[in-house]
């Protein structure tokens, strides 16, 4: 791969990866049944979701069957050590992503055929958010740090091209002069 914004996305995939894999490992054992920001999910809700997302996007990336992505839905990924699960499928799927080819493949998605580049963007906000879904329902350190926050905030198109997907809330109150790079993520994304 040598187009730079491709290693670039790759490495904030990594960062993303690293403050998800974080917020897995501070979470006690009697936190997994805490509510989280995402209503009806709990801790464990969010942590097997974002981690057979894994799976999922792998396979897209790879261009598995539609049968195969939709099977996977029924499996359950989290196990007895979550940081261990997401090392990994998240090692597989950083893999599939970095092959030749792979971002500018077509994936058929429950949101309509996109890119390989586009499901990275997707997981990137995943993992990003996802990771502050842990923190806030266990009490853990919801920082998500401002580079992984500038690039996402980038990804406004997205998110609100997805918004009728139902893959994120309404937009909550407008950004004021005063918040961080996260406070305005959180608030494109519809987070509370």
């Amino acid at each position: 791969m040598t187009d730079l914004a491709d290693q670039a996305d790759l490495a904030h995939l990594d960062a993303a990866t690293a403050l998800l894999r974080a917020r897995l490992a501070d979470v006690a054992p009697d936190q997994w049944d805490a509510p989280s920001p995402c209503e009806g999910w709990t801790a464990r809700d969010v942590a097997e979701h974002v981690i057979g997302d894994a799976v999922r996007y792998r396979l897209w990336v790879i261009g598995a069957p539609a049968e195969e992505v939709t099977a996977s839905r029924a499996l359950t990924f989290l196990g007895d050590d979550p940081v261990a699960a997401l090392d990994e499928i998240q090692g597989a799927l950083r893999a599939a992503f970095a092959e030749p080819g792979a971002l500018d493949r077509t994936a058929r998605h429950s949101a309509g055929d996109i890119t390989g580049r586009d499901l990275l963007e997707l997981r990137l906000l995943e993992q990003t958010l996802h990771a502050w879904d842990i923190a806030v329902a266990t009490g853990s350190d919801p920082a998500l740090g401002d580079d992984l926050c500038a690039r996402l905030i980038g990804s406004a198109a997205t998110i609100e091209r997805l918004r009728g997907h139902g893959y994120y809330g309404p937009a909550t109150a407008l950004a004021g002069p005063g918040d961080s790079l996260q406070d305005r993520l959180l608030r494109l994304a519809g987070r509370r």
